[in-house]
């Protein structure tokens, strides 16, 4: 007869193969942002693409990471080979590196390949994302306290080791390599997948089903159109669908500029550390959570403030004043960005404020999708605005109309949430002691917005 300690090795041996697995989708998800810049400048470059035409393909790569509802439902309701999870990552691996391997192959340029290309691309890299979640989800429900802790701080820290790598070396590969060579380096990153693939494995209990219903008094429905869930998500998308100016702006900085690779890798990398820090600043702050509203208020003007400053350097009222095109840039965007990444912790408050014992995953996960296409929406608006205003390659006669336009449309996207009274965006719970799924909550708000970092 087996001790209890030869009962419980291979739980353990489960438990750490699982970590590696999702500390190495963690990793990935950082890292495979260094094909960002290769992609800007072989549609520019390689393909001619003028700026409205770039800002919709890049809008049309962001919706698949607003289907993470879509990818959580695959995942707990159609197993493949009886895996939930380990045919998928399997398959997301080498789907990305085989698209990949054919861009940076093909003998011919052509757009619409392209396209598909990119977006087959991000779908597999959206999906390991939730598949990484999936999997801490899991090992968060079988691990002590002091086990969430390390496991939030393993992630987050190989995550942000991944997002600065990837941050730094797009711009010197782009530098140094034609963009296909660029292409043919990001297909071997997908291994990384691949190995987390046949790291893992699903011996023990599975965590969570998204939909899953446990509370005979309430139905997912009921509980979803309620006003107090529905104002807020409502009121999420307007703020965050507000239109962009920065695919075009890239145009610009290229141009008239004259930015080089480099220095787009060194601002990304700025933009990724003020991020972590401002971060870091927003989260020692105490009872915060009770001035939800007015920060998301003062944090986007502030944020339309920094967009008026791109204004300044369209005009070139940045070198009257003895400041150069580079440093001004890499000032107003890192402080823009960080501003923008803080915005979503307090949303993400409000999700983990409305989760119910049953549904909280699901209000979770439903936060994060609209604000996913609130994004989404963004580009697009942005696209529609550079087709109006008719700005092309080396044509930034109307940039500063638009860059103007987009300010004003913030703050008329800001006035829903102005009238909209607090207690819809500061819910308020009965006092308790925190919860064991209230701190997996909690922990994941840092990780969520390290693995969006957007290329500028």
């Amino acid at each position: 007869m087996k001790s209890e300690d030869e009962k419980k090795t291979p739980l353990i041996t489960n438990e750490q193969r699982n970590t590696i697995s999702f500390l190495l989708l963690s990793f990935y998800c950082g890292i495979a942002e260094i094909s960002n810049l290769s992609k800007h400048y072989y549609l520019k470059d390689n393909l001619g693409v003028e700026p409205s035409t770039m800002t919709l393909i890049l809008a049309i790569n962001k919706i698949p990471w607003s289907l993470n509802l879509l990818y959580a439902f695959l995942i707990d309701f159609f197993p493949i080979c009886g895996f939930s999870r380990k045919i998928y990552i399997l398959l997301s691996g080498f789907i990305n590196s085989s698209v990949w391997l054919f861009l940076s192959f093909s003998n011919k340029d052509n757009l619409y390949i392209t396209i598909f290309c990119f977006f087959f691309s991000e779908i597999t890299n959206s999906f390991c994302s939730v598949l990484g979640q999936s999997i801490i989800l899991e090992l968060l429900s079988i691990t002590n306290f002091h086990s969430q802790i390390n496991l939030h701080s393993y992630n987050i820290m190989i995550n942000d080791i991944g997002i600065l790598i990837s941050s730094y070396f797009q711009g010197l590969l782009v530098y140094y390599f034609p963009v296909k060579t660029v292409f043919l380096i990001t297909s071997f990153l997908p291994i990384l997948v691949i190995i987390s693939g046949f790291f893992l494995t699903e011996n023990f209990h599975i965590y969570s089903s998204i939909l899953s219903i446990d509370d005979p008094n309430i139905t997912v429905s009921q509980y979803m159109f309620r006003k107090k869930i529905l104002i807020p998500l409502i009121i999420v998308f307007i703020i965050f669908s507000s239109p962009n100016f920065y695919e075009t702006f890239f145009y610009f900085s290229v141009d008239i500029l004259k930015f080089t690779p480099n220095d787009f890798g060194l601002i990304a990398v700025c933009k990724t550390i003020t991020s972590l820090l401002m971060i870091f600043i927003y989260n020692s702050i105490s009872n915060v959570q009770k001035y939800t509203k007015w920060i998301i208020i003062f944090g986007r003007i502030l944020y339309l403030i920094f967009s008026k400053f791109h204004y300044f350097v369209y005009e070139r009222l940045n070198l009257k004043y003895g400041f150069n095109d580079f440093y001004s840039m890499l000032i107003i965007t890192s402080i823009q960005y960080g501003i923008g990444q803080c915005l979503k912790i307090p949303v993400l408050n409000i999700a983990t404020l409305l989760s119910h014992k049953t549904f909280g995953e699901m209000v979770y996960t439903t936060f994060v999708f609209i604000m996913n296409l609130g994004f989404t929406f963004s580009s697009f608006f942005g696209s529609v605005l550079t087709l109006y205003f008719g700005i092309k390659n080396n044509n930034y006669f109307f940039l500063g109309n638009m860059i103007d336009k987009c300010i004003i449309f913030g703050f008329i996207f800001l006035i829903p949430l102005i009238f909209t009274p607090s207690i819809y965006l500061s819910p308020v719970k009965k006092k308790k002691k925190a919860t064991h799924k209230e701190n997996i909550y909690q922990n994941e708000l840092k990780e969520f917005i390290t693995e969006e970092s957007q290329m500028y």
